[in-house]
């Protein structure tokens, strides 16, 4: 028989979490992006670049020209937004952006939201759980002027919720979920709360590890397992065991949830270099 300790299995890689803080409901809270309002353009940029290792430049030179930009993130980023107003074109969606209700899960420092106000949105919700990531977003739209549209909002939100759909202080036109699914411990749970928010499209990014010969259960896709963690505030580093789906598993995922069609947005024919075109990423545009 053989015997397995979880201090030596997982070691520092383990929180332990309560089945409480899962299923119990926890309201959103909207954040107060006037708090900065008082500052002037040149304070607001002091207190940006006080922040290190910024994962999008976000159009200002002074994070461009940084030496601890993480610039492989910002160039993973820059090939999802560019396949993802592709994408939005080619369906239609951008003309209809102006008047749509749209809200970006796991928004991080702000560059998905940025964009989608850039390309015409006007009433876009974003929702972040990490204490750094709320105070970079509301910095940066502070700074770039965003801040005091009305329609534009945050909030904080634990996306481990079992039925985190149900907090949402509303469902939207079009959800982007963007490098989040493959950081919950349970992807099709999550899926299904993307379908409840969704009223139209959901726009979904994932890491899609690829392998070359997956032998057993080769149609039906693949799962792998990865430990990794999030900062969620000063000293409280939460441990994650993730899920994460291949390209086929991530399109039958969304299926199962409930949507009807699956576009995977390809971006081979411009791009043959890209992430998203040797398959370790994907961006797929689902229809309810």
């Amino acid at each position: 028989m053989t015997s397995i300790s979880r201090d030596v299995r997982l070691g520092e890689h383990y929180s332990p979490r309560p089945l409480s803080e899962f299923v119990e409901p926890s309201s959103p809270n909207r954040i107060d992006l006037t708090v900065h309002a008082d500052k002037g353009k040149d304070e607001l940029l002091a207190e940006i670049l006080k922040h290190g290792k910024w994962r999008h430049h976000h159009g200002i030179p002074e994070l461009e020209a940084r030496s601890d930009l993480y610039a492989a993130y910002v160039r993973r980023v820059d090939e999802m937004l560019s396949l993802i107003r592709v994408g939005l074109e080619r369906h239609g969606l951008m003309e209809t952006l102006p008047n749509a209700s749209v809200c970006d899960l796991a928004a991080s420092e702000g560059f998905v939201s940025t964009r989608l106000v850039d390309w015409g949105a006007t009433m876009v919700d974003a929702f972040e759980l990490s204490q750094n990531g709320i105070d970079r977003f509301s910095l940066l739209w502070n700074y770039l002027g965003y801040a005091d549209k009305a329609n534009c909002r945050l909030f904080d939100l634990d996306l481990e919720q079992v039925a985190f759909a149900n907090q949402l202080p509303q469902t939207y036109d079009i959800t982007f979920s963007l490098g989040i699914i493959y950081h919950v411990e349970s992807p099709m749970l999550f899926a299904r709360n993307l379908f409840a928010a969704t009223n139209d499209v959901c726009v979904i990014e994932s890491d899609t590890p690829t392998f070359v010969n997956p032998n057993r259960f080769r149609e039906n896709g693949v799962v792998y397992l990865n430990k990794d963690q999030v900062t969620v505030s000063a000293g409280n580093v939460r441990k994650i065991m993730e899920f994460r789906p291949d390209r086929e598993a991530l399109i039958d995922i969304m299926l199962t949830a409930g949507f009807s069609t699956i576009d995977v947005l390809d971006p081979h024919e411009y791009d043959k270099n890209s992430y998203f075109s040797r398959g370790e990423k994907s961006v797929l545009l689902c229809r309810k």
